[in-house]
């Protein structure tokens, strides 16, 4: 991508065929682990998109996301900020809801880097209930946000709460065909570490155990 997007710079070629370059290009990079990389990709996507344009604010929410990663939240928030007043002024639709929950998930991401963890779990619990309006049960997003807050309710001592989320994943996941063995897996192990923390080691060793089973499939 790198030499298709140089390839483009020097032909002179349209503007959206450059963004185009440019986006696909942090894509490979985001994926690569190359975040400081992506990011710059991006932002140069961005200098090109109009306020209108139907990619700035999943290039926005792209760069504020790769910043929670690298753990760079005060620079995330201004981006996120951003964002939300863009957003605002957009007119109602399933896509915005969308956007607004992703939008909702990274500051719950960034508020439990900075410690604000009553903050991250109004966030965590505001993207859900987004989410679950237009999207099945089992979906990797979805799924992906009740295990943040679960991890929240942890944050906040709240292990009842915790363990109520975990134990419900795991049976969403259970009972879906188009869950992973690896994901189930996923949400058994934080169940079983759940167990563990809490001092019940005799309920962690059989969920621990199916856990690693599974992951051996």
């Amino acid at each position: 991508w790198q030499r298709v997007l140089d390839h483009s710079t020097r032909a002179g070629r349209p503007e959206s065929e450059l963004l185009n370059s440019l986006v696909q290009l942090g894509v490979h990079c985001h994926a690569g682990d190359k975040q400081q990389l992506a990011r710059r990709r991006w932002r140069q996507a961005v200098d090109l998109c109009p306020v209108e344009h139907p990619l700035l604010m999943e290039l926005l929410l792209a760069i504020a996301e790769s910043d929670v990663n690298d753990n760079r939240f005060d620079k995330a928030e201004i981006r996120l900020n951003r964002i939300a007043k863009i957003c605002s002024a957009q007119p109602s639709s399933s896509h915005l809801t969308l956007l607004l929950a992703q939008l909702e998930y990274l500051q719950g991401g960034v508020a439990i880097g900075l410690g604000r963890y009553q903050q991250a779990h109004q966030h965590f619990q505001s993207s859900i209930q987004r989410r679950s309006g237009l999207l099945p049960a089992d979906h990797p997003l979805l799924m992906k946000s009740r295990l943040m807050l679960a991890r929240v309710e942890f944050l906040l001592k709240d292990f009842a709460a915790c363990e109520d989320l975990l134990k419900a994943e795991v049976v969403i996941r259970e009972s879906s065909r188009r869950v992973s063995d690896s994901d189930l897996g996923v949400a058994l192990n934080f169940l079983g570490e759940q167990y563990y923390l809490s001092g019940r080691h005799a309920m962690a060793e059989p969920v621990y155990e199916r856990a690693i089973e599974i992951r051996r499939l």
